[in-house]
């Protein structure tokens, strides 16, 4: 019966996600590949939700080192959710940002830049500046320049980052200590050791006061 399957479906993909959360990635693929296999009996193959299960599939693959599958899906995912309705566009840019870090680690810094500044302006639309999701997409592009040794630009990112968390968490939320985490890691980077340690220590403060 469709709905049965469909259900069926969207809890098998729940499955795979606590099985990814939690480091099992081997298991986690199974599962998402059973419920990617299952969503393409039940969902047309251009709908947003069929796109969820390509994605899941694309982010183990990843986990597992096997990038040219997950580009392959993760691209596909994309192009589904770019012809899909505006109330989609956060699925958008969760896809964009998935696909550029696959094209991070395929070594391709150029398109996975794109991509990833694609992400951080359509959360700045549709979420607005002073959001979480936006802070959150701001924040992989942060560690993109701090990975491929951009510091300076890593060190503007994570700065505003910082005051977003600032701005709309309360001060105990791990948020904004892990901003401060970034950050301080950058500096190190940089050779800015007094200023990194400052930071830093302002993190694990924060996380002694929840104590």
């Amino acid at each position: 019966m469709p709905d049965d399957d469909r259900r069926h479906a969207v809890e098998l993909h729940q499955y795979a996600q606590a099985l990814g959360t939690t480091g099992h990635h081997r298991e986690a693929l199974v599962v998402a590949e059973e419920a990617l296999a299952l969503g393409a009996r039940c969902f047309a193959k251009d709908e947003p939700g069929y796109a969820a299960f390509l994605l899941m599939v694309a982010n183990e693959h990843y986990e597992l080192r096997r990038l040219d599958e997950a580009r392959t899906e993760a691209a596909q995912a994309v192009e589904i959710l770019r012809g899909s309705p505006k109330s989609e566009q956060r699925e958008l840019a969760v896809a964009l940002s998935i696909l550029g870090r696959i094209y991070r680690r395929l070594g391709d810094l150029q398109t996975a830049e794109g991509l990833l500044r694609q992400s951080v302006e359509i959360h700045r639309t549709v979420s607005g500046e002073d959001s979480a999701d936006f802070g959150g997409s701001l924040n992989s592009l942060g560690l993109f320049y701090r990975d491929t040794g951009k510091y300076q630009e890593a060190e503007q990112i994570f700065l505003q980052v910082l005051d977003i968390a600032e701005r709309i968490e309360p001060p105990e939320n791990p948020y904004a200590a892990v901003a401060l985490d970034n950050l301080g890691l950058v500096y190190n980077s940089m050779g800015r050791y007094t200023d990194s340690e400052f930071v830093l220590a302002r993190a694990r403060a924060m996380r002694a006061s929840w104590e």
